[in-house]
């Protein structure tokens, strides 16, 4: 059966690569929203590794949720599928996490 959601990690060489891998997919497995995918993959330069875990996506929709990124919420992506079943378009934003401390946030405007 076809997900809803294919989120793909594409995954790449940074400090911390382990560290930001693990809260990333706990961030994922931790969503109350369960109809997806996950598609880790690395190949080369960045656009590259998110193009392949693209065309390997089978989901309804694609998420990109890059390594150094987490789903801040447990229902995250029950919201997001939420909005775009009632053919929202989905505009997010980002809160950066400095060893736990929530500084810089960007939001749609």
């Amino acid at each position: 059966m076809r997900p809803k959601v294919s989120i793909v990690v594409p995954i790449s060489d940074m400090a911390d690569q382990e560290k930001f891998l693990w809260r990333n997919i706990k961030s994922i497995t931790s969503q109350t929203f369960t109809d997806y995918e996950v598609i880790p993959v690395r190949k080369g330069r960045a656009a590259e590794t998110q193009n392949e875990g693209i065309r390997r996506a089978k989901g309804e929709w694609i998420k990109i949720l890059h390594l150094d990124d987490y789903f801040y919420n447990p229902l995250s992506l029950h919201y997001t599928v939420s909005a775009m079943n009632k053919g929202k378009w989905i505009v997010s934003s980002c809160i950066h996490d400095l060893e736990g401390k929530l500084v810089n946030p960007h939001q749609a405007e």
